[in-house]
């Protein structure tokens, strides 16, 4: 369907009932008596689960401002959650209004209904197929198992079906990653109600219950994406997702693993993702290659022109007597990393005037402290002035670091 043009006008999230009118009459200006009878018309179609609505009373809707008190009536849409709406909006081409919704968030709170869909790629070779692939058999399957060894590409498969499904307008769709092993299935659930709405919930709910429950219930198409669910996967996992493709018709699970499921269904499928071949290897090394080349000229520009750049005026420390500022030499050098300690020391090393520090003796150097220590020595510090560590700090990224030290 066409997108709409028209440019929303849409009041701020209401915090209570009568605001909630208010936004139903704001979003009601915007729809023409064409769209509404669009959704209508999608609204009465939902036959097979419990987004229906009868005809017999959608018929007798003849304003927008009444359809949408009927949604509210009928409990499609609510303070907490608007995503009935916008996916009626999106579904008869009202992009822009069905988006300033989900900017402006679910009426009770700001944030809207987040997507959270990872950027993609710039290295994505040689993956459209499979891409494509489960992309269709999301159309017969419930739930796709994307499965490989470590390293093959199964995360940014994973994304790029994310996208190519976001694109089509009709899904709700949100990634969600398994970060650690420390994580369960319980935080997952809490997320994924984070993602489909912004009510807030106890620390101590009971998070699976309440997912199932607004899973069942849930009134749009939605996808789920879980990324690297091997941490998570167990008896546990594999009960709630047979339950999920049995009870909760509405939602699509997309899983990516290094192991199967424990369970077989005629609504799951398994996709394994073979090796790329040899033609699109090659393609991908040269451009993590050239990626890499890139990022190091790069840098050596930046700490170059840093090498040049003028220092700070001075700075000097609360910190009067050597004692005291022995122990905040030894609190700075906590803070740095050996990879910053070299970039520190190359750019002593670029310095010909008189910040110049002699190569031997700096490489000579093994760790933060005997660093600091050195530059307290050759003068380049003091406790009246700490400017040159400050702009060393800054020149390699270490902002709040060197901040921290200018508003002592």
């Amino acid at each position: 369907m066409a997108q709409s043009t028209r440019p929303p006008n849409i009041s701020l999230p209401p915090r209570n009932k009568a605001e909630f009118d208010t936004f139903l009459g704001d979003i009601a200006r915007e729809i023409t008596k064409e769209e509404l009878d669009k959704m209508k018309f999608l609204c009465a179609r939902q036959y097979n689960n419990n987004n229906y609505l009868p005809r017999g009373e959608l018929d007798a809707i003849e304003r927008q401002h009444e359809f949408l008190r009927f949604l509210s009536q009928e409990e499609k849409i609510c303070q907490e959650d608007v995503s009935y709406l916008v996916w009626l909006l999106r579904t008869v081409g009202c992009i822009e209004l069905a988006v300033s919704i989900e900017k402006h968030g679910p009426p009770s709170s700001p944030g809207g209904l987040p997507r959270n869909l990872p950027h993609l790629t710039a290295h994505f070779v040689g993956r459209n197929a499979e891409v494509d692939e489960i992309e269709k058999k999301l159309q017969t399957f419930r739930m796709v198992v994307l499965l490989s060894i470590p390293g093959m590409g199964k995360t940014e498969v994973g994304i790029r079906v994310s996208h190519l499904l976001k694109e089509r307008g009709d899904q709700f769709v949100t990634h969600i990653r398994v970060e650690s092993h420390h994580q369960k299935l319980a935080d997952i659930c809490s997320e994924i109600l984070d993602r489909l709405s912004s009510r807030p919930w106890s620390p101590t709910a009971d998070f699976m219950s309440i997912a199932k429950c607004k899973l069942s219930e849930r009134n749009i198409p939605t996808v789920i994406v879980l990324d690297n669910t091997e941490n998570i996967q167990g008896e546990e996992f594999d009960e709630f997702a047979k339950w999920l493709v049995k009870s909760a018709p509405n939602v699509q699970l997309i899983i990516t693993t290094r192991k199967d499921v424990g369970f077989l269904s005629a609504d799951v499928f398994t996709f394994r993702l073979k090796p790329l071949d040899p033609d699109s290897s090659a393609t991908l090394l040269r451009n993590l290659v050239d990626d890499c080349n890139r990022q190091r000229l790069l840098e050596t520009i930046r700490l170059s022109n840093m090498a040049h750049s003028p220092r700070p005026p001075n700075i000097s420390l609360p910190a009067r007597y050597i004692p005291e500022f022995n122990a905040f030499l030894v609190s700075i050098a906590e803070e740095i990393t050996e990879e910053e300690l070299k970039e520190m020391k190359y750019l002593c090393a670029r310095q010909k005037n008189n910040n110049y520090l002699p190569q031997g003796k700096l490489d000579a150097i093994k760790n933060p402290h005997e660093f600091l220590s050195f530059l307290h020595q050759r003068d380049k510090i003091c406790p009246e002035d700490v400017s040159y560590l400050v702009w060393l700090l800054k020149g390699i990224g270490c902002a709040d670091l060197a901040a921290s030290i200018e508003k002592q």
